[in-house]
Order: C-alpha cells, then structure tokens, then sequence
C-alpha cells in the first residue's frame, strides 16, 4: 500500500524546517502497534519511507522499535515501553514522531509530556473520535486520512469497510466505467450524434421519398390527359379522384360545373367518397356556399383546417358543410388560361379535421388545372361536333361535301357527302395521290395551280374540273375553299366544299349549242322579256331590220311598226293575237308580222321568218 504524496511532503516540510539549523540528518520515530508484517500499515509505512526519502533528497534517519504492546492501554507492558522509550530519545533524539494508527495516536496522547514535549507529532491513519480534541488542536498535526493500495488490499483480502474512517484507496483497479467511461461516453455522444444524424436522414429521405410520390403521382395523372379521347376524360377525372382520396386520406372529393351562371346552379358532374367510391350526381345553389362561390369567381384558393376557421361572411358555407358533415375542406377553382372559372374542385374530410400544408395545396393546383383543360377541350370538342353536324347536314342537304387537306401531310379528311361525290369507300384513307388519280389528266395542272396560289399567296380555291368515278365515267365538280396559315406563317391546311355540277354542265353546254343555233340560224330571232322588252336578237334579225343588237335591247318591239296601217288594224290583230293564242296561230306574211310586232302587245316570245313564211319557234 502506498502512502498519498501529500502525506510525504508534510513530513519532508516539517524536517526541513527542523534540519534547516541542524547539522546531521533528521531522524524519524515510526510508532507501529501493528508490527512490522501486518498489513496494510506494513505497506503504509514503508511507502511512507520512500516517499520521504525522496521528497528530502538527503539521507533520513528512520527508527521503528518493536511497538505492538502500544495498542494496550496501561498494564505493566507499556510502562517498561515507555521507560524504554525515554531512555532511547535521551540518547537519541527524533526531529518528528509519527504515530501509525489510532492506537499508535492514543500512546502518543497518553505519553507526550513525558516522552515528546516539543517534537513535532505527524499523526497518521488514526480515528479522530478516538484523540482527545484538545491534543488534536493543539499538540499535533494530523494529516490526511490513511491511504491503501487498493491491490495490497486485494491481495490480503482485507475489505475496504474493514480500513479507518477517512481512509482512501489508490491504485484501484478501474472498472469498466472508470478505464473505459470517457470512451463509452464519447462513444455514447459519438453514437448519439449518428443516430440522430441517422434519424434525420431517414426522415428527411421519408419525406424525400413522399414527396417524389406524390409528384409521380400527380404527373401520372396528368399524363393519362395527354391526347385523352373527349369521350374518355370523365372516366379519368373520377378514376384521378378515386386515386388521390387513397394516396392522401382524403375523405371526399366533389367536381362542380356551372349550370347556368344567371340562375346560379352546379352540379357535381365528378363525385368521389373514400368508403362509398362513386357517387351520383346532385344539384346545389349558389346560396348554399355563397361565399365560397364568390372565392372561386375571384380565381382564389379556400383551404381550412376547421370550419371554425372560415370567416363570418361564410356562416351560410359554414352550415351548408356541418349539414353535409364536412369537418374540413379545400376547394380550388376550374380556370383555364386565367378566364372565368368553369366551375370548381372539391376535396374534404368527413372523420376528422386535417392541415392542407402549402405543397399539398399547390399540388392539387396542378390537378385541377389539369381537369380544367381536359373539360374544356371535351367541352371545345362537344361544340365543334355540335357545329360540324349541323355544318354537315347544311352541305349536304346543299348536295355539297365538306374536305380539309393537311398540308404537311398532304392528307385528306373528306365527309360521307364528299366521299359519295367523289367515289371513294368509306374507310378509304385520301393523300395528294389518290386525289390526282381522281382529276381528268386536262384539267390536274388548273386544280395544282389553284391550290398552289392558295398556299402561296392567300388566294381562294375556285375551280372547276373533271373527275372519274368508280364506273368509269367523268364527272364535272367545282372545288372552293381557303387556306389556313400557322403563327409562322406556313401553310397548315385547306377546308373547302365540292359539288357535282354535271348536270348543270351539262345543262350550260346544250344552252351554249342553242345559243350557237340561234346566232347562226338564216331566221329572223328576237326574244322578250315578260316586260316585252327585248333582251335578245340574233345577226339575221339585224341584218334584216337594220337595228344592231345594242340598238335593239331594251326597246319595245313596237320600234318596227311601218306606219303604213291605220290604228284600227292594229287593235283588230291584236284581238286575235293575244297570249293564250299564239300558239293556235301564226302570222301568215310579212305585212302581219310588221302588224304583229307593232302592235306591241303579245309578248313575251320568240320567233323567226324565214324566205317570206312564218315560223314560230318558241314561247316562254
């Protein structure tokens, strides 16, 4: 056991303030009741030594007597221990007694006049309780309390409640706590702080994790409208309403759409329920959420926590929703490009009351955005059918057909009418190719050339072409349409009508052949209007009256009277020479012609003299 260095440097202070004058070495009486080879005090002492030995660095003159009867109080023993004692101190004296030990304390307080009046006593490893205060204060100097080698008193198995009060251990053996406890703790905070740093991550790659859902989530639902068929988006919005419920724990969804903006009515068109799934429609009001309608008119987002939290211009909402049993709502509106709204996206929850944190919100921004466009474009396409059938049943009752040439793809798509028009089946696809094939080989470069001043300058298509049929035959139709330019200023396509004119070709050519006729004929030909105004005379007619054909138009016949007849006859031809019967009777020389036509009365109608007889030849 090894004594603390405090105790050491005491004694080493003590001799050296004595040996400070002295000129031999100081000498030290060690007072052991214990003996020499009782431990622990054997161990104690023996540090002790060495400790002072150091501590001085000079020699250190040590003197242990044979001491164990000191731990009796009185008897014959300790008389001849003291006598023995005196006489050696007389002989030799000590610079410091050190008593080891209560009883070693209690000798020294019984025999300190006789034996150690003046010399400095260093009392060590002794009960307090046990020394008279009196010497303790006065007469002595107590050091610390003893100190043990924690392996001596291992080795001895001497236990540590055994040892004086005050006693203090060294050399303990260090448990796991006391060797490792800075490593164990730093290890502890090390560990702490990784599994907060671990936590943390988790959690933030959680919410990473969420949030990369949910924007999947929302772009998968907004990829399924991409190019979605009208007839097909009511089925998507109810099966995006069905997924978004899931996903969010969202109780109900409801998508509004006006009625009738002037009397105030929506339906909801789209209702989604968590536990119900699909729900039929109903009707409301505006004055049943009045409020809310005037947010959603306004383009404004309304979100609550609690309908406590709505404010008091919306009690009419407010019970309109406890009737309905909703706890909590947000509602966005249905707005494409900024317009007015179209009607609104609700999503509610009917269990409890719930947060619409600001990414959830902006979120189903996005998704009604989404249903807006979608129900507009259904909407832009339900009108544009609407307004292509009645265009449809417009031309073709008008025996036209309805075409639009695509002009990057040189593409055609041509109505039933025009297919019918130009023999093409029903399931027939109709590019640039197809309709070449189609027009009389006469006539392709006037219909290219038409189109071509279409696209290039703006110009409208009129034209007028052959075409072949399925049997065979030629065909006459007349093409008009006007193109269509992109931003860029490119052509993007050409809508038109074609209508068979064959038979009114036909119709124009045999006029033109009686026409010709009628100029070429040796006849003498005139024609009136209902007016009996001239509108028609041919070159014999001329050449025979002497009146041109300017001179002649819109004059009356009775230019050609001779004059070389009295009123009365006249009057008397045109009695038998009226209207209803010209036909019966036709004039029979060319004095009652020029008494015929001088008349003036029995127009309109066509006739001709030829070589001095008669002929009728027509009556309109």
């Amino acid at each position: 056991m090894k004594l603390y260095p405090l105790l050491g440097v005491t004694a080493w202070w003590l001799l050296s303030a004595l040996s400070a004058t002295a000129a031999n070495p100081p000498h030290v009486l060690i007072l052991n009741p214990h003996g020499r080879d009782v431990e622990p005090f054997s161990s104690t002492i023996a540090a002790f030594r060495l400790t002072l030995a150091r501590e001085m660095g000079s020699p250190v003159g040590f003197y242990e007597p044979p001491f164990e009867l000191a731990r009796f109080d009185g008897g014959e023993e300790e008389v001849a221990l003291v006598a023995f004692l005196e006489d050696r101190i007389r002989k030799h004296p000590v610079d410091l007694v050190v008593p080891f030990g209560t009883a070693g304390g209690q000798f020294v307080t019984r025999h300190q006049q006789r034996l150690f009046p003046i010399t400095p006593i260093l009392l060590t490893a002794a009960e307090p309780r046990f020394i008279p205060p009196e010497f303790l204060q006065h007469n002595a100097l107590e050091a610390e309390g003893p100190r043990y080698d924690w392996r001596e008193l291992r080795r001895w198995g001497i236990k540590e409640t055994n040892l004086p009060a005050g006693s203090t251990v060294e050399f303990r053996q260090p448990g796991f706590w006391q060797q490792y406890g800075w490593l164990a703790a730093g290890t502890l905070v090390l560990g702490s702080l990784q599994a907060a740093l671990i936590f943390g991550l988790l959690a933030s790659r959680s919410k990473r994790r969420r949030s990369e859902a949910e924007a999947t989530l929302i772009a998968d639902i907004s990829s399924k409208f991409v190019n979605l068929p009208p007839q097909e988006v009511d089925r998507e919005i109810l099966d995006a309403q069905r997924r978004l419920c899931g996903f969010f724990d969202i109780d109900l969804s409801a998508l509004w759409q006006w009625e009738d903006r002037k009397t105030g009515f929506f339906t909801t068109t789209h209702l989604y329920s968590l536990q119900h799934g699909p729900q039929p429609p109903m009707e409301l009001s505006a004055d049943d959420f009045p409020w809310c309608c005037q947010q959603m008119q306004a383009n404004r987002v309304a979100a609550h926590r609690s309908l406590a939290e709505m404010p008091a211009e919306a009690a009419k909402d407010r019970e309109t929703a406890l009737r309905f049993g909703i706890k909590s709502h947000l509602t966005l509106p249905l707005s494409v490009g900024g317009g007015p709204p179209v009607g609104f996206l609700g999503f509610n929850s009917m269990r409890a009351e719930r947060s619409w944190p600001d990414p959830l919100v902006k979120r189903m921004q996005l998704v009604a955005q989404v249903f807006a466009n979608a129900l507009a474009r259904k909407c832009a396409d339900h009108a544009l059918r609407e307004s292509e059938m009645r265009l449809s049943l417009a031309t073709e009752s008008a025996g036209e057909g309805l075409w639009v040439l695509d002009w990057e793809t040189q593409t055609f798509w041509i109505s039933p009418k025009a297919r019918e028009i130009f023999g093409y089946l029903p399931e027939e696809d109709i590019e640039m190719a197809e309709f070449h094939q189609s027009v009389h080989p006469d006539d392709w470069e006037r219909v290219e050339q038409s189109i071509g001043r279409a696209v290039k300058e703006g110009e409208l298509v009129d034209v007028e072409y052959r075409i072949q049929v399925t049997n065979g035959s030629w065909r006459w139709v007349v093409s008009r349409g006007r193109p269509l330019f992109r931003a860029s200023g490119e052509p993007d396509r050409l809508v038109g009508l074609t209508m068979d004119i064959t038979e009114r070709r036909k119709a124009e050519e045999t006029l033109h052949q009686l026409s010709l006729a009628v100029e070429q004929s040796p006849d003498l030909v005139m024609i009136t209007d209902l007016q009996g105004r001239i509108i028609y005379v041919n070159r014999k007619f001329s050449e025979v009256t002497g009146y041109s054909s300017e001179e002649c138009l819109g004059r009356n016949p009775g230019m050609l009277k001779s004059g070389e007849c009295p009123p009365s006859v006249y009057r008397e031809v045109g009695k038998h020479h009226q209207r209803k019967n010209l036909a019966r009777r036709v004039p029979q020389s060319q004095e009652e012609w020029r008494t015929l036509l001088g008349a003036g009365q029995y127009f309109p109608f066509a006739g001709c003299q030829w070589e001095g007889h008669s002929l009728r030849s027509g009556q309109r």
